[in-house]
Formats: structure tokens, sequence, C-alpha cells
């Protein structure tokens, strides 16, 4: 862990795996669609928005990630009912006819998955290799 500052405040910063978390999020979100929704979506989207991007993120991309955090903060998750919502918890939301999530782990660290349609992932993949060629 390293000392770091963070508007005014000092707090720690450290490197996670995130390609791990992923694949962890993404297994519960597909356990949880499926269970509430008796329907399979293979791909989704993971947002985490208290993680802070390193010093050589580009601001566009900083500023792009802050809008779409921005929105899911502001739509309404429809809570639901879990066996101890002190380690987990979490909620759903419809738009345009798709299921986004909300995970709560332990009251404090957010998470939002989101279903990406069959066959975008590549087109996403190959434009986040595009953007980090320009970094």
């Amino acid at each position: 862990m390293q000392t770091a500052f963070y508007e005014g405040q000092m707090t720690g910063t450290f490197t996670l795996d995130t390609d791990r978390l992923e694949n962890v999020f993404v297994a519960c979100a597909r356990a949880i669609h499926y269970h509430d929704k008796n329907a399979k979506h293979s791909d989704w989207g993971i947002v985490m928005p208290r993680l802070i991007f390193g010093a050589d993120a580009q601001t566009a991309d900083k500023e792009q990630w802050g809008q779409l955090c921005e929105f899911l903060q502001g739509l309404a998750f429809e809570k639901k009912t879990t066996a101890n919502p002190k380690i987990f918890e979490y909620g759903t939301a419809e738009l345009e006819s798709h299921s986004l999530y909300c995970f709560g782990f332990y009251q404090s660290f957010v998470v939002y998955t989101l279903p990406i349609p069959e066959g975008l992932r590549g087109e996403l993949t190959a434009a986040a290799v595009k953007l980090r060629a320009k970094g």
C-alpha cells in the first residue's frame, strides 16, 4: 500500500487485479440474472466507481468514466432481499428492456453490471486497445 492524497485527504492506494475482479463480478451477474429472470446472458460490463485511475490515464477517459458513473448512480435500483445484506446486497434497474444490477459488498464497495449485447464485446475490446495505443 502506498500513501496518497485524494481530495485533500490522506488515504492509501494499491493495485488490484481488475481482470480477476471482473471474472468474479461477471459470474455474480450471470447467476443473479438467471435467478431473477430465468434467462442466460453471458457478457457483462463491470463498473467499479470507487476505483481511481492511475496518473497515466487520459483526461478524456476519466471524464467519460465519470459521466458513466454519475449516470449509473442516478438510476433508481430496486433493492432485492438477500440473506445477509451487511455482506452482500443488490438492486435491479431496467433500461431499454435490459436488466442492470448494482451490487453492494460489505455496505461500502459498489459494483454496477451492464449487459453487453451479443457480438459487441469484440468491438469494445478493439476500441479499448486503440485508446491504449494513443496513450
